[in-house]
């Protein structure tokens, strides 16, 4: 069992960021979206990360900040994808 705060917070570090570059986590498409301060309060559960996709949505997206530009890095949390 993982928790998915920390495997959230990992991805992030692990692409080379800062929680401060983080804008909001949501849908791939943006219609979702939360705060990472909203998001910690919510994302503090374990889960089995091989049966994940049951509880974790896999369209959710980490949007970043990227030398002050927005949107230039966003990280698929289920996958580690980082799209720049």
């Amino acid at each position: 069992m993982e928790s998915f705060l920390k495997e959230t917070l990992t991805a992030i570090k692990e692409s080379g960021h800062k929680e401060s570059d983080v804008m909001f986590i949501g849908s791939d498409d943006g219609e979702y979206r939360i705060s990472l301060i909203g998001f910690k309060e919510i994302a503090n559960f374990s889960y089995d990360s091989g049966f994940g996709g049951q509880e974790i949505a896999a369209n959710l997206i980490i949007y970043l900040m990227m030398n002050g530009a927005e949107n230039n890095t966003a990280i698929n949390v289920k996958s580690y994808s980082i799209w720049v």
